[in-house]
């Protein structure tokens, strides 16, 4: 299966309201690893095509299912797993 994970810098202040999380989100989130099988689910052939690149690619912000999704990634502290 897909795996990466992403960094922001700078961090984001899990204390800010949810929607200024969400605009730093996706000012600041970048893919910084993911495996072959993640960058083939959205296009790419190899993983190194996908790294360094805005969190926008595979959650599109103006789509209303991506933001309640990260929503509840807040909830839950940034932690996802599936």
């Amino acid at each position: 299966g897909g795996v990466y994970r992403l960094e922001f810098e700078p961090p984001i202040d899990t204390s800010l309201p949810p929607d200024t999380q969400l605009e730093a989100v996706y000012r600041h989130g970048r893919f910084a690893e993911c495996n072959d099988a993640f960058a083939r689910m959205y296009g790419f052939q190899r993983a190194e095509e996908l790294i360094g690149r805005n969190l926008s690619l595979m959650l599109p912000p103006d789509d209303p299912e991506v933001r309640a999704y990260l929503q509840l990634v807040f909830d839950a502290g940034y932690r996802v797993v599936d």
